[in-house]
């Protein structure tokens, strides 16, 4: 799935709009003119060219139009040709949902992108990229950008499993960059990977919790806290290189190893990117 926010094309559609044909992998057929093309929901068809402007329709039975301006690769929003209202792209995501009509919604928090090529909300319902889709003559939805057309085959349980277990290999994958920064003493690549509370409590003078770095062994125990899918820990066992005024100090030993329990929090930004941060670590030493 091909996403551009402001400005949307797929791939498709090449510099300058030069390429004056459909992909191989794009279903065509051919018209009176023995020219290649799709459709669109209702029967309309598409040389590739037209296929830019193509009509779609909501459940009212309203049609939307390409909105496109002076640079000619972009779409920037739908138009309501019923009513003439502009939906920009700039203020609103563009979907099709199971049964092939447009959903307009604004920028918000209410609509997932799964990593398996589909979007979805938390009431169960799954859509698709509409820059992704076109249609048979029959009206059987297709996809550009999934060759094998499995989209529509995808579950709702399906994504939420898959998603489940990418997040818990998130959450792992922080812990692991958090300790391979400590390693290198990357003190503003670890901090990225912290919340502000966890880095004005514990950081100073590029110090934490008395170590100038810290080596991840291996982690030993992990999984949510209290079944809350959005906080995790992780048991770690490390070993780590004392600041010589610390009290884990040993002049005989720079070396010393530790066992470390880290909690993480999932949460979401001001774009609405969801990720994992260090927001505590307890410290035990071995």
């Amino acid at each position: 799935m091909v996403f551009f926010y402001g400005s949307q094309i797929t791939d498709q559609y090449y510099d300058d709009y030069t390429y004056k044909h459909f992909d191989n992998s794009v279903a065509t057929y051919k018209n009176e003119k023995n020219q290649d093309v799709i459709y669109d929901k209702m029967g309309n068809s598409y040389t590739f060219l037209q296929s830019r402007n193509m009509t779609y329709y909501d459940r009212n039975g309203n049609k939307y139009t390409p909105i496109i301006y002076d640079d000619i690769r972009d779409i920037n929003g739908y138009k309501c040709t019923q009513n003439n209202k502009e939906y920009l792209s700039d203020d609103y995501e563009f979907f099709i949902d199971r049964d092939g009509y447009i959903v307009i919604l604004p920028y918000d928090n209410s609509i997932n992108y799964s990593a398996l090529g589909v979007c979805y909300d938390n009431s169960g319902n799954i859509y698709y990229d509409i820059i992704d889709c076109y249609w048979t003559p029959d009206g059987k939805l297709k996809f550009y950008t999934d060759y094998n057309n499995d989209y529509e085959k995808i579950t709702y349980e399906q994504i939420l499993s898959y998603e489940q277990q990418m997040k818990k290999e998130d959450a792992i994958i922080k812990i692991e960059r958090f300790f391979s920064d400590f390693e290198d003493s990357d003190w503003d690549s670890i901090k990225y990977c912290c919340s502000a509370d966890f880095i004005k409590c514990y950081f100073e003078n590029n110090i934490l919790f008395g170590f100038k770095s810290a080596e991840l062994i291996k982690i030993t125990e992990q999984g949510y806290i209290d079944s809350n899918e959005n906080q995790y820990y992780a048991k770690v066992k490390i070993k780590g290189r004392p600041e010589k005024n610390s009290g884990f100090y040993n002049s005989e030993n720079e070396v010393i190893a530790a066992s470390l329990t880290v909690t993480l929090e999932y949460v979401t930004d001001d774009e609405y990117y969801k990720e994992w941060i260090v927001t505590d670590i307890k410290i035990k030493i071995i």
